[in-house]
């Protein structure tokens, strides 16, 4: 399938808690035309999907996500990729997601770490507490994992990441990103991601 009609969300790791949602007939050279000297480190694609009708299917994820709009004449919106993610895949598209060769690009290594990998002590989030998945609405709850250390958790009598672990049940519903699915999006406690938690906490620190 070609790759011409394409819906995208994009971050940037200088931007953790925004997200870019648009559509694009080429998502590698949009990648590039964004890559100005007016934005330090290049953006990343989460996901990429060919659909039927490109624009028709960003007017409603702009919509859907409206009240979320950091600027009403621009495409930023601060929330949750997971939420674009999963509001995404509902299209049924065909995922075009392009691979990154950026792995060791030190500037992006930096702009990575500056902010830090999410682990349990910064969301003050003790051994043994339960987590649970959601990806969409149709979660109930009932997918749960038991922290085990600092950045660990038990899923299935295994020990993995929450990453992992979310990648794991993500695939087993048939979902294959290439880029993988980021933990902290879609595992939960007291109705709030680790993700949405982490961003809340780090506020109220600042304040």
């Amino acid at each position: 399938m070609a790759n011409s009609n394409v819906i995208y969300c994009l971050t940037n790791p200088l931007m953790p808690n925004v997200v870019k949602i648009g559509s694009t007939s080429n998502i590698e050279q949009r990648l590039k035309d964004l890559d100005t000297t007016g934005i330090p480190v290049p953006f990343e694609c989460e996901l990429a999907l060919e659909v039927e009708d490109a624009l028709a299917t960003e007017r409603l994820l702009h919509a859907a996500f409206g009240d979320h709009r950091v600027r009403k004449s621009r495409e930023f919106f601060e929330i949750s990729p997971q939420r674009v993610i999963a509001a995404m895949q509902l299209t049924g598209g065909f995922d075009v997601t392009p691979m990154t060769d950026d792995a060791d690009d030190p500037e992006l290594i930096v702009a990575r770490q500056r902010r830090g990998a999410f682990n349990f002590r910064m969301v003050d989030i003790d051994v043994g507490t339960e987590l649970y998945f959601r990806a969409n609405a149709g979660d109930d709850g009932s997918i749960t994992a038991r922290v085990c250390s600092h950045n660990r958790v038990v899923f299935e009598e295994e020990e993995l990441s929450l990453s992992a672990a979310a990648t794991k049940i993500m695939n087993a519903r048939g979902f294959n990103s290439q880029a993988g699915y980021g933990g902290p999006y879609y595992w939960y406690l007291d109705g709030e991601s680790m993700w949405e938690r982490r961003v809340r906490m780090e506020r109220e620190g600042a304040g």
